[in-house]
């Protein structure tokens, strides 16, 4: 049933990340956990300016720097550049716990209630809707 619904498959989540620098050794494997918000960190760390002008610009942005692990990165472990992992239930997790209940917090202020109202023989499915949206 591919492109049906909100479907994950392997291929929409184990997206190689291909870096080629002259300053570092090429052909090597990194098993790290990376995700695509690592992109514009990783470039900015890459530009070799010093570390308080790379964290001024990066301020408030949710990547991590993925440059320290092109040194060596076939010893870089599953968990080097962060502390987590990607669970896949029918749609793919944001990595960041915080942003989740954040998400959840805000739903539950802001939606209506769903619910299901039998009518003859059709059901009516009523969807939350953030109030305002509509």
């Amino acid at each position: 049933m591919h492109g049906k619904g909100s479907s994950v498959y392997k291929e929409q989540i184990h997206v190689p990340m291909i870096i080629r620098h002259p300053a570092y050794p090429g052909n090597i494997r990194c098993n790290s956990l990376t995700n695509h918000l690592d992109l514009v960190p990783t470039l900015i760390g890459l530009t070799g300016r010093d570390r308080s002008l790379r964290e001024k610009v990066l301020e408030g942005r949710k990547g991590r720097d993925m440059s320290p692990l092109l040194a060596h990165p076939e010893q870089a472990g599953l968990n080097a550049l962060r502390p987590g992992s990607l669970y896949c239930y029918g749609m793919i997790l944001y990595m960041d716990a915080q942003y989740t209940a954040n998400s959840e917090s805000w739903l539950e202020k802001n939606s209506r209630t769903i619910n299901l109202k039998k009518r003859s023989r059709h059901s009516i499915l009523i969807f939350p809707i953030a109030q305002g949206s509509v």
